[in-house]
């Protein structure tokens, strides 16, 4: 970093070639300063400005404490030169910024203002511009690194090309800056003089994948005249030593005033390109292992590879000019031109060299094309994950297993089910619901984001069963499940749906596969009802509901939020050290019974006496049956682990009459997040115990910004334990025996997976229904019946009444 900063500080103060005067300096983004303090010691005055209020504050103090008078900054976006003046400046300083620019539209708006604040002859920097004829080669290299050897190469190139139509930075066409006069009359005065790569042997991004680009004001340096010249197409298959020296031969005994070597392979991109064509040729079910083991099986290209360091130090032996210019229309390989000096240079390869030239250069315009197709479109529907994607998505780097955050409904539907309306009422539903349209890729920091996308097809898989006998049926349906569990969904897959249509002898079946971390437990029942109700009326014919649309997140967190989310959950986990040991208390299972799955679930109806009675006692005491729910989970967990200090989970959703989100939005919104109930025994009653408790509850979605992860980090548990084993969840939507089939949640066709060992449902209605979600290795089908038995019988005793003891 230090060495790239030093060699990008010496390539400006080189801009600046008039004696006897240090120039006048603008920085438009100065960041922490690290061009600042390299610069300002050798300018009139240097004005730095950023967006960041705290960066410049800091800045302020440090220059003020090393006595930079002349040195003066203010907070302001790049664009905005209010009170710079007009001809103030000899040199400006774009580095490193451009990449955060919303559009190519607000670039042309600070050059044209930088313009107007460049002296006559003045130069404008920009440092570290992103490429885009090399954004696709970037990509493959970035997947091709991370990607396991199982992926296909189909698999790959979609990777690639959701890579780049999701890229959220602004990269650019070195060309645009060439042809700025033609694009742009107006900027006609801003003549691009050269475009510059790292000059270094070492392979990083910004030296692979970057550039530099000088324009000047009214540019003061003629281009030479026409010469003479020499054109050599370099040899395809030779070793660049032998290039190399037919280059010094021709330059030491032909004295051309100008020497042009053609289509030479960059050694700086030799293995990705050599790694980009290979994917390229492969068939499409070859895998990454298969590629890599053809890599490095092919003979290595450096042999025939030049490194335009090299040729800098070639030409500056024998008194040339060097610049290396990209072929437009041949991402990896360059022309390099040797321009002859007046003088050359005394001491040969050891004198110091004038700066060297362009990595990129302008390619002949074959045709007209608008200014927005020379760079990327940031994508304004990329944004940040919510807490808990951030921790389900860090959980499936980590530790992935078959089925994890995923949920299926297996939904009954006439024999004569038609296919085509089928689709087209699930495509209604894409182009309804951004969640629908998501996808998720990790940026080069590593941080997770989500990118909507404009438009999303669900393919639907067909399988004809009617020739099966009913027991063949179940084990064909058995085992599609368990091939949707084993395929994980991809990151960059969308839509997070999968469709597959059963037909029977009876009936059809359709399968709605989801991903969890784009589409809550909340968003299947939604987009099931949905599909049924469009289903119908496309069927008949009749008049189509009409269901809004639905946005992909609510508000991210703010830093304020986070400060505050810790220390929430610090003073909430404060002496919380011994994990929970429920799954110990009940006796861990092991593995699953063989053929069977390794997740499963129970339910039982409560009577419509019991179900009264609770109601009743919620009405009376004021108390919700998302309370009173909880309030039975935590007594069961004091009895089964005897212990008074439990910990359990609970979903908290923002669909509510008076949350930010409407009860039919889809999405990502529910978090879970932990619970600790206060000990009954500190209570005089079960109500007041039970009104601590919703309380408690009540304050858990103000900080559900934070991530499980980093809630786990700033408990006081140890590393290696889990947060909890159980959480629970009461439904808002009421559910009676007399539900439609394609509804009843609970259905044994309809699973929600989680990392959790245990997950409570209730469902309000005439007749409560609980639902317990587990894990078999954990539990053993014994154990969770008992646990159903028990959580009605606790129900049962506060139903009775809460103003008996809590003690005991």
């Amino acid at each position: 970093m230090r060495d790239w900063v030093d060699t990008t500080a010496a390539r400006i103060r080189s801009l600046w070639k008039v004696p006897g005067r240090r120039p006048r300096m603008l920085e438009l983004g100065c960041s922490s300063g690290p061009l600042l303090f390299r610069l300002a010691a050798h300018a009139e005055t240097y004005h730095a400005t950023d967006m960041s209020r705290a960066a410049v504050e800091s800045l302020s103090r440090e220059c003020n404490t090393m006595g930079f008078s002349h040195v003066t900054l203010a907070q302001r976006e790049a664009n905005d030169f209010k009170k710079l003046g007009m001809s103030a400046y000899d040199v400006i300083v774009l580095n490193s910024v451009v990449q955060y620019f919303p559009s190519i539209d607000y670039l042309v708006d600070v050059l044209e203002k930088a313009s107007r604040a460049l002296r006559p002859g003045g130069s404008l920097f920009i440092g570290n511009v992103r490429s885009l004829p090399l954004l696709e080669l970037f990509h493959t290299s970035a997947e091709l690194a991370k990607a396991p050897a199982s992926r296909t190469v189909a698999q790959l190139k979609r990777r690639v090309r959701h890579a780049v139509a999701a890229e959220n930075e602004l990269v650019v066409d070195p060309a645009f800056f060439w042809e700025l006069g033609r694009l742009l009359p107006r900027l006609a005065g801003l003549v691009c003089e050269r475009i510059l790569c790292q000059r270094t042997r070492s392979r990083d991004e910004a030296s692979q994948f970057r550039y530099d680009v000088v324009l000047r004001h009214r540019a003061i340096d003629a281009l030479p005249p026409a010469v003479d010249s020499l054109e050599w197409r370099a040899p395809f298959a030779a070793p660049a030593k032998e290039i190399l020296q037919g280059l010094r031969e021709r330059l030491e005994e032909e004295r051309w005033p100008m020497l042009t070597l053609t289509h030479a392979r960059d050694a700086r991109l030799a293995s990705e390109l050599r790694a980009f064509e290979l994917a390229n040729e492969a068939e499409e079910n070859c895998t990454v292992g298969d590629l890599r083991k053809a890599l490095s099986d092919r003979d290595a290209p450096s042999t025939s590879a030049l490194d335009p360091d090299d040729l800098f130090l070639v030409g500056n032996e024998f008194g040339y000019d060097v610049d290396v210019l990209g072929c437009g229309d041949a991402p990896g390989y360059f022309d390099v031109r040797f321009l002859r000096r007046t003088t050359p240079a005394p001491g040969g390869r050891d004198a110091e060299r004038r700066e060297e030239r362009s990595s990129f250069a302008p390619p002949p315009v074959a045709e007209e094309r608008p200014i927005h197709h020379y760079a990327t479109k940031p994508h304004r529907e990329v944004q940040p994950v919510s807490a808990m994607q951030a921790h389900m998505l860090e959980r499936l780097e980590t530790n992935p297993e078959p089925g994890l955050y995923t949920s299926f409904d297996v939904v009954p539907m006439p024999a004569s089910v038609d296919r085509a309306i089928v689709e087209r009422a699930w495509q209604t539903l894409v182009e309804r619901h951004a969640a629908l349209r998501t996808s998720f890729v990790k940026t080069l920091s590593g941080r997770y984001r989500q990118v909507v996308h404009e438009s999303a097809k669900v393919p639907l898989e067909e399988h004809d069963w009617r020739h099966l006998p009913p027991l063949d049926v179940d084990r064909e349906l058995e085992a599609y499940i368990d091939s949707f569990r084993a395929r994980p969904f991809e990151l960059d897959e969308y839509p997070p749906v999968r469709l597959a249509l059963f037909r029977t002898r009876a009936r059809s079946w359709v399968f709605l596969g989801f991903s969890h971390i784009a589409l809550d437990g909340a968003s299947t029942m939604i987009l099931r009802e949905q599909w049924l109700a469009l289903y119908k009326a496309y069927s008949s014919g009749g008049s189509v509901p009409s269901f809004g649309s639905s946005p992909p997140l609510l508000r991210p967190p703010t830093s304020v939020d986070a400060a505050s989310g810790e220390s929430f959950w610090r003073r909430e986990l404060q002496g919380f050290r011994r994990p929970m040991n429920l799954v110990e208390s009940m006796g861990r299972a092991g593995d699953a019974p063989r053929g069977e799955r390794s997740y499963a679930k129970q339910h039982v109806y409560l009577d419509k006496e019991l179900s009264e009675r609770l109601a009743a006692v919620s009405r009376a005491e004021k108390l919700s049956l998302h309370t009173l729910v909880h309030g039975a989970w935590a007594l069961l967990l004091r009895e089964y682990t005897d212990r008074q200090d439990v910990l359990f989970g609970t979903m908290v959703s923002p669909r509510t009459p008076i949350g930010p989100a409407s009860e039919g939005t889809v999405g990502a919104l529910d978090d879970v997040l932990p619970v600790r109930p206060p000990s009954p025994s500190r209570f005089l009653s079960l109500q007041a115990w039970l009104e601590a408790l919703r309380d408690g509850l009540t304050k858990l979605p103000r900080h559900g910004h934070a991530s499980l992860t980093d809630v786990k980090r700033w408990s006081e548990l140890p590393a290696s334990a889990r947060l909890f084993e159980s959480y629970v969840v009461v439904e808002n939507r009421s559910i009676d025996e007399n539900t439609s089939e394609s509804l009843d949640p609970a259905t044994p066709f309809s699973l929600v997976q989680l990392d959790c060992p245990l997950r409570v449902e209730a469902w309000p209605g005439p007749r409560l229904l609980l639902i317990l979600q587990y894990h078999r290795r954990h539990f053993r089908d014994e154990a969770v019946e008992k646990m159903l038995r028990d959580m009605e019988r606790v129900l049962g005793f506060l139903s009775h009444g809460l103003d008996r003891s809590s003690r005991g």
